[in-house]
């Protein structure tokens, strides 16, 4: 009977590091703020947590947590209905390391400039391009088109 309680102890403390390893920004795992940014319907929570994913990729050298980090934070440039979520999507994109987030990305930030219509948006756009230099080359075209307006 010792062995038992024993034995959940130590799979207890085995687990733990394990759960600690699991990348996290105030209090919430990466797996629940890529929930949030999916699913809530506040702008202002999806716009935390934009933010929450941008630091924890920054926060790791970890190219898959870098890479789901930021994947939901490229699609929020895209396609969130909120403006002021996109526009914190490109500067969180911005501030990103650029050769860690650069294949999780450029896509977003050239379909983000070809399509998007807010002013203060594509101006984050603009500069997060300008950060990822010759890896977000196919984005000129969109850019120059962008100046014209």
């Amino acid at each position: 009977m010792t062995a038992r309680p024993l034995a959940a102890a130590l799979a207890a403390l085995i687990a733990l590091p394990l759960a600690a390893q699991e990348p996290s920004f105030g209090g919430r795992t990466l797996d629940e703020w890529q929930a949030v940014l999916k699913s809530d319907e506040v702008p202002r929570k999806r716009r935390a947590a934009v933010v929450a994913l941008g630091q924890i990729a920054l926060g790791t050298d970890k190219k898959d947590t870098i890479q789901a980090a930021m994947v939901p934070v490229g699609r929020a440039l895209r396609t969130d209905a909120s403006p002021v979520v996109r526009q914190q999507a490109a500067v969180v994109i911005g501030q990103q390391k650029v050769d860690e987030a650069a294949p999780a990305v450029v896509t977003d930030l050239v379909e983000a400039m070809r399509g998007e219509r807010e002013t203060d948006v594509r101006k984050e756009v603009a500069v997060a391009v300008g950060r990822y230099g010759k890896r977000a080359a196919q984005a000129v075209a969109p850019l120059t088109a962008a100046l014209k307006d």
